[in-house]
């Protein structure tokens, strides 16, 4: 089992030289960036239709894809004086449509390919560097209703549908600490036999969507129940259930009506009054390694 490895002191101040670095590089075409303590080098390569650039210290290195306003991938290596303790944290992974050069990136296969991209390039450059960090707080976020947007986990998502994480099933990375291995397995056994109630389900979605001004709230609530089977296990629904612009919104109250509901295993044992107060099912934010 992989160990985060242990950074150094100087790295201590890596959010505030990141900020200060990025609000400097934002101003200046200059290939060198001075901050008055620390002188930056600045390099921007393309590959695979992104651009990326490199802001490389003495003892940081920091490494960003996107265009503009869109900040899709910052990487931070933390030096060391044997290079072969190079420390690699993937700080942000993010789908913008304007991620690659053209600003035209699909959202599934473009954030593959963004994925493979940035691996392929410190492969390239930096081929000391064996395992790359990261932590697993992968969100969906769905389009924008009027005013309203929301979002829901994709760990929630991926363990239902993959029984994996989000970062696993796409590319490969194994959970780190063993507390987060634990209660991932935890989930994975309560959720196997969960079936959904569609009457009280409908009832949840009602009263917590009730509260947000949505025209087509009924409709949607309507579509949403409907495309659920009788008796159908909540693994199966979420496996085969593709969700739209309209419905998207319905998986995060999903997510919460299921987790309250979790340690139900039958629908005949379901009423009104047993909703659980302490949940059992846990979204877990688990710190991740990807060995490349």
């Amino acid at each position: 089992m992989a160990s985060r490895i242990k950074l150094s002191r100087k790295s201590n101040d890596k959010q505030k030289i990141i900020s200060r670095l990025t609000r400097k590089a934002s101003n200046t075409n200059k290939n060198i960036i001075d901050d008055k303590r620390n002188k930056y080098i600045l390099r921007i390569y393309s590959l695979n239709g992104f651009k990326i650039k490199v802001y490389d210290s003495a003892y940081l290195v920091i490494i960003r894809i996107g265009i503009e306003n869109a900040e899709c991938i910052r990487l931070t290596i933390i030096k060391d004086d044997n290079p072969a303790n190079y420390n690699a944290e993937l700080d942000i992974f993010n789908y913008q449509i304007g991620c690659n050069i053209t600003g035209d990136m699909e959202r599934t296969e473009g954030t593959k390919l963004m994925m493979k991209t940035i691996i392929e390039f410190i492969k390239s450059k930096y081929p000391m560097i064996t395992q790359l960090f990261l932590l697993d707080a992968s969100m969906f976020k769905c389009d924008k209703i009027g005013n309203y947007r929301n979002s829901f986990s994709l760990y929630d998502y991926y363990v239902f549908k993959y029984g994996s994480t989000y970062y696993n099933h796409n590319f490969g990375a194994e959970i780190v600490y063993q507390s987060d291995i634990e209660t991932h397995e935890i989930n994975k056994k309560l959720i196997k036999d969960f079936i959904i109630n569609k009457t009280l389900l409908e009832k949840y979605l009602i009263k917590e969507i009730g509260k947000i001004p949505i025209a087509s709230m009924k409709e949607d609530i309507s579509e949403f129940i409907n495309a659920i089977r009788d008796n159908e296990l909540a693994t199966e629904f979420i496996k085969r259930y593709r969700f739209n612009d309209n419905t998207c919104y319905l998986m995060h109250f999903l997510f919460l009506f299921i987790k309250k509901f979790i340690n139900i295993s039958t629908i005949g044992q379901i009423s009104e009054d047993d909703i659980i107060d302490k949940e059992i099912y846990q979204t877990i934010l688990p710190y991740c390694v990807i060995n490349i």
